[in-house]
């Protein structure tokens, strides 16, 4: 693998466009397709994450007339992890350290290994 995959799969953690964008242009080397799918996938249940309990709180402060307004502070230590989780994987991407995602390594898997 050389320098510029290493930094194409590294920044496709934290930057999910960047992830997609090699996805669909790697073509031979099957770790760096693996890696780019692993991060579209982690980026996408992150979002589908935030979403959902997006709509919960928000079904939860309309029930109660606002009150429980306070709840969408919840959702920033959400995206802190995703952040801090986003910098852990990249750095280990770029090491060339093996690592599985969880929940969403099995589909990269089955995806990039075709």
């Amino acid at each position: 693998m050389d320098e510029t995959q290493k930094v194409l799969i590294a920044l496709g953690y934290p930057i999910w466009i960047i992830s997609l964008i090699t996805a669909i242009i790697e073509k031979k080397d099957k770790q760096v397709k693996y890696h780019a799918y692993q991060a579209l996938f982690f980026n996408i249940g992150f979002f589908i994450l935030c979403i959902a309990l997006w709509i919960v709180i928000f079904i939860l402060t309309m029930i109660s007339f606002g009150i429980l307004g306070f709840l969408f502070l919840l959702l920033w230590p959400l995206y802190i992890v995703w952040i801090v989780l986003a910098i852990v994987y990249a750095v280990k991407a770029y090491h060339g350290e093996k690592f599985k995602v969880p929940i969403v390594h099995k589909f990269a898997y089955n995806v990039a290994y075709k």
